[in-house]
């Protein structure tokens, strides 16, 4: 009872000590509540001109509901078919075709159809990508969010077009790359041409589809031979590989050596190998100088003569026949 009368005793001591406050102390303590509301509500009129204290409250704090709703969404996995991307690095050289990913848009559409947490996507989408006739193969494949797949992908590259000439297919030039793949026609202009070497004088046609070998051993060592000088074509002037069958019979295997032939823009023809083709595989004749070599050879003589010539395309390079090679290690011993 005496804790009661003492609470109710410091209460109305409490009351009657606002009630003996001076009007001018209230009024004051008023006028500074008052101050600090308008300073609030010019800060925010500030930035948010013609909006009161409160409008200004409401629209700051949807602003930041709205931030909260993005960050939420773009940093999860959605629901959405269309809330992912794919990434990947372009191939090079001058293809000229349909680009992969509207090839793969084209010919599986309900690849986008897909959710970007489905667990087979990467699968999916590293499957249809591979089916492009450039793409090799599709190295790897992740993701990364919010609504990426990002693909590692490795390309077919061009190094030469074969010439072609028969009744069948008619005539032109079909792209390979190094490994004597063919490549599609439609992804090439004309104007690609320039870029690449030529291969004449091959008489098979391709027998394999697209992203295949063209199944002769011949186009496969031309290809080898045009990777090769590809980075020498500007720097001597290389138009393209000749691949024609010698007349004479090699005695020591009684075939007819294939020779491989460069030439120029100034219309020179240089011998750069000779092959036997069996059907075991390829045997080189002679004992041939190394690709560094022979190009040290060509810079020699364009440094001396302003120009690469030949008497013959057996004079700028000199081959060592085998039995010659044989006779003098024997000599030695």
């Amino acid at each position: 009872m005496a804790r009661r009368k003492e609470k109710k005793d410091s209460e109305s001591v409490s009351k009657k000590t606002d009630s003996q406050k001076p009007n001018t102390q209230k009024s004051a303590e008023k006028n500074s509540s008052r101050q600090d509301q308008g300073s609030w509500s010019r800060f925010l009129g500030f930035f948010i001109p013609g909006v009161g204290f409160g409008g200004a409250f409401l629209l700051i704090s949807a602003l930041i509901m709205a931030a909260l709703y993005w960050f939420n969404h773009s940093y999860f996995p959605s629901d959405n078919p269309q809330s992912w991307q794919v990434e990947y690095n372009l191939p090079q050289g001058a293809w000229t075709g349909e680009d992969v990913l509207e090839f793969v848009k084209k010919n599986n559409p309900e690849l986008f159809e897909k959710t970007f947490d489905d667990k087979a996507l990467l699968e999916d989408v590293s499957n249809s990508f591979n089916l492009s006739p450039i793409v090799k193969q599709v190295k790897s494949a992740q993701r990364r969010y919010p609504n990426s797949v990002v693909l590692d992908i490795e390309y077919f590259e061009p190094v030469a077009m074969v010439y072609i000439d028969s009744e069948t297919m008619g005539k032109g030039y079909i792209p390979v790359d190094k490994d004597g793949n063919q490549l599609p026609t439609s992804y090439f202009n004309k104007s690609d041409l320039d870029s690449y070497l030529s291969i004449t004088g091959i008489k098979s046609l391709p027998m394999n589809p697209v992203r295949h070998p063209w199944n002769d051993l011949k186009v496969e060592t031309a290809c080898q031979i045009a990777n090769e000088l590809t980075p020498y074509k500007e720097e001597f002037g290389i138009v393209g590989i000749y691949v024609h069958e010698s007349s004479e019979i090699d005695e020591r295997y009684s075939y007819n050596p294939v020779c491989f032939d460069i030439w120029l823009k100034n219309h020179t023809f240089i011998r750069w190998s000779r092959s036997i083709f069996k059907s075991t595989g390829v045997q080189t004749l002679d004992q041939e100088l190394s690709t560094e070599d022979k190009i040290a050879i060509l810079r020699q003589r364009l440094k001396e003569k302003g120009e690469i010539k030949s008497d013959s395309p057996d004079a700028m390079f000199r081959f060592t026949p085998e039995s010659e090679t044989q006779s003098e290690n024997a000599g030695d011993e």
